[in-house]
């Protein structure tokens, strides 16, 4: 899996790769056992993807995140032969 940025003149960089068999959990900060304070911080976009360790990635719209999470989900039970990263802290709405 690859983070990248978009360019000025409309290319993309790579900043960084991960092995996708470290991806262990994604965590959305949605549902009822999110605290207040991480609620409000993360908000309807922010998500947690812990590949070896944590890193936080806030999409451009809600629409955005649901649509990257379930793409990262489909692609990591392909890629691993139907295995599942662990899913915590996302509202009942979005898993349906």
């Amino acid at each position: 899996m690859h983070k990248s940025k978009e360019n000025t003149n409309g290319t993309f960089s790579i900043g960084k790769t991960w092995n996708l068999d470290d991806l262990t959990t994604v965590e959305s900060f949605t549902g009822p056992t999110a605290t207040a304070q991480n609620r409000e911080w993360a908000g309807d976009t922010g998500f947690t993807v812990t590949i070896g360790k944590p890193y936080f990635w806030n999409a451009q719209s809600d629409k955005e995140k649901k649509f990257f999470i379930a793409s990262l989900i489909k692609i990591f039970g392909k890629y691993t032969g139907g295995r599942t990263p662990e899913l915590t802290g996302f509202d009942q709405r979005e898993l349906d």
